[in-house]
């Protein structure tokens, strides 16, 4: 009886591998960025600068002095003003 928790801790490890890694996979990268953005990447705070990966599921935000540039895997580029809330979608 006792092989039967580990078996199921090596699932339960996988599947959650395999979840998050769907969910972080970048679609594109930060060109520029100013101080007053900030980037929430899996409910985690990270800094944004240039060469940020980029993931669905992502929240920029900016506050009044804040501004961001996106680019996308497809080459679209986003401009993120100030005041703004841009959440990252596939």
């Amino acid at each position: 009886m006792t092989c039967k928790k580990p078996f199921a801790f090596v699932i339960a490890c996988f599947i959650a591998t395999m979840t998050t890694g769907a969910v972080a996979r970048e679609i594109g990268t930060v060109v520029s960025a100013r101080p007053g953005a900030s980037l929430v990447h899996l409910q985690q705070q990270v800094k944004l600068g240039a060469g940020t990966g980029i993931s669905s599921g992502d929240v920029i935000t900016t506050n009044r002095n804040g501004q961001a540039q996106l680019l996308f895997q497809d080459q679209t580029r986003i401009a993120i003003g100030p005041n703004s809330r841009f959440v990252v979608e596939d």
